[in-house]
Parts: structure tokens; sequence; C-alpha cells
């Protein structure tokens, strides 16, 4: 995954990146490109096998942006796995980054055919003229063996977890609230889960209740707290109930655990919010991120597995 520059083909678009200026030295490649220096480094050049981050950004002749990695990547650098003598044989944009040192920033132009079709290996867009220069920023942040990066990484994931985490229990006090205030203001009473579901069963059931592994039936109608309507398995071919098994994660989260709570036959109002369901994501155009849903459910059977 670290050496495959050409994946970068395919984002385009994007905002240039943008580095402070300072100084002016310049080298020049084998191949003839002039190099400038934006920012020169004080680290030590890569070795073979290295993973190097690095922000990169390219601009066409107009000076309108094609990529940039500070966006794509979220702020993260990409990485790419050095490899010496490969990086020899593949061009221009190889042979600058082979001479980069921690810290390095550098700019310099080479012909589109040489960035899409030499190096990318791709077709030339057809928004990009054949023999037009194009502007190629690029700055080695740092470099690490793969073990290092993978633990980096792994760090990195582990924190975004824990801010989603922090992020989604805040979400459900405030979700907690609007749905509180429509049950009340609507002289509703409902059941309250620990997980902060809100139940409310219309009808009791005859049957058994399905437990985790179950498969179960159920019919619903599906509408935002508002009152929107956007799904219903009625409305689906042949208008037969949705069929899933209880705890495999198969449905959203207020789901697995709110048909757990009715019998066989059972009608119930499950107010759902937005951590159980589709969270800060959203689902498509219908369900904005942090959308608390509510759903109009009958446990029409449990099948045995």
């Amino acid at each position: 995954m670290f050496n495959k520059i050409k994946n970068l083909s395919g984002l385009l678009g994007l905002a240039a990146l943008v580095i402070a200026c300072g100084g002016s030295d310049k080298f020049t490649t084998k191949s003839g490109a002039e190099v400038s220096y934006i920012r020169s480094g004080e680290g030590e050049k890569p070795k073979d096998g290295q993973i190097l981050t690095m922000h990169i950004s390219y601009l066409n002749e107009n000076g309108n942006a094609l990529f940039n990695s500070v966006e794509a990547g979220g702020g993260r650098p990409l990485p790419m796995l050095y490899n010496d003598s490969a990086w020899q044989t593949q061009g221009v944009l190889y042979e600058v980054f082979r001479e980069l040192k921690k810290g390095d920033s550098v700019q310099f132009k080479m012909t589109a055919e040489a960035l899409f079709e030499d190096t990318f290996g791709t077709q030339l867009p057809d928004s990009i003229k054949r023999g037009s220069q194009i502007t190629f920023n690029c700055s080695l942040v740092d470099m690490m063996s793969e073990e290092q990066y993978q633990e980096e990484q792994m760090a990195l994931q582990q924190a975004e977890m824990e801010k989603m985490q922090m992020e989604a229990e805040g979400q459900i006090i405030v979700d907690g609230e609007i749905i509180d205030k429509y049950l009340a203001d609507n002289n509703i009473a409902a059941q309250t889960t620990e997980s902060g579901l809100r139940y409310v069963i219309t009808k009791q059931g005859t049957g058994e209740t399905p437990t985790p592994g179950s498969m179960v039936n159920v019919h619903y109608i599906g509408t935002t707290l508002g009152g929107e309507k956007f799904d219903a398995s009625y409305d689906h071919d042949g208008g037969e109930p949705l069929q899933f098994v209880i705890g495999r994660g198969q449905v959203i989260p207020g789901w697995d655990e709110g048909i757990a709570l009715l019998n066989t036959g059972a009608e119930a109002t499950l107010y759902v919010p937005s951590s159980l369901a589709y969270g800060a994501r959203g689902a498509g155009g219908a369900i904005k991120p942090n959308e608390i849903l509510k759903f109009e459910v009958v446990l029409v059977g449990i099948e045995q597995m």
C-alpha cells in the first residue's frame, strides 16, 4: 500500500497545499528538472525500506489545484515505502523524492504527460492540456520503520475511536433530551433502556420473546421524529416483513435491542437516538447526520435457526 503513488491520480479537484516560503536554493535532477527549496530541513535522508510520510500537492498551468494531500488525507501525510533501486528509474517525481531530507519542502515543474502517463500510468485527463506544465509541491514530514508506522497508525486509530465514543456519549444526552421533550409534548409514557432507547409497547403479544441468535420477522414504518417517512416494510415488493437475526449487527443497534424486548405478535413504537441508529454519518439524503428515528414495529414471528 505504501508505494502506490498511482492512487493519487484519482483524487483531483482539491485545494493547493500552502507551504511557507523561505530560502531559494535549488538542485537539478539527472533528467533536468529544476527543484527549488521552499524550506530546507535539517534531518537525514531516508534509508531503503523506511516509510516516508509526505504532504503533496500539484496544480495545473493556470494555478488551479488538482490534488492536495492535506485535504485528501484529513490532514495526515501520505505514506510511501522507500525503494531506492526502483525509484532510480521511475521518472522525475521519484528522482526528486530520492533527494529529500526530513523537513524538506520543495517545488518543481514537470509536464502533464510525465506526471499522469509516465508516473501514474493513467490517461491524461481531458481537462489537462498535453504539453502543459504541472507545478508540484512536496514535503517530507517524517520517516520511520514499517513497524513504527504501524504502531503510529494504531495509536491514531485508538485516539479516533476514543474521540468518536466521547462524541457519541455527548450526542446521546442531547438526543435523549429531545426525545423526552417530544414524548412530554405528546403525552406519551415511554420506557427507557440503559442505552437510551425509548419504547412504548402499544399491544402485547402472546408468543415467545426472541433471544440473541433468533431469526425474527418484523413489519415496520420508519419516520423521523418530525414525522417524515423514509422507509416501510409494507412498501417493499410483496410487502413482506423484514427478516434478520437478533444480535448479529444486521440492523441498527436500536433495533437489535428494541425487537428483543417484544414477544411474538407485539406492536411497539421505538424512539431511537442517533447513536443507536446511523450516528454522525446519517444514511443517504433521507436520514441526516445525528437524526433521531421513530419506528412503528410489529414482531410478526420468530423462526428456529
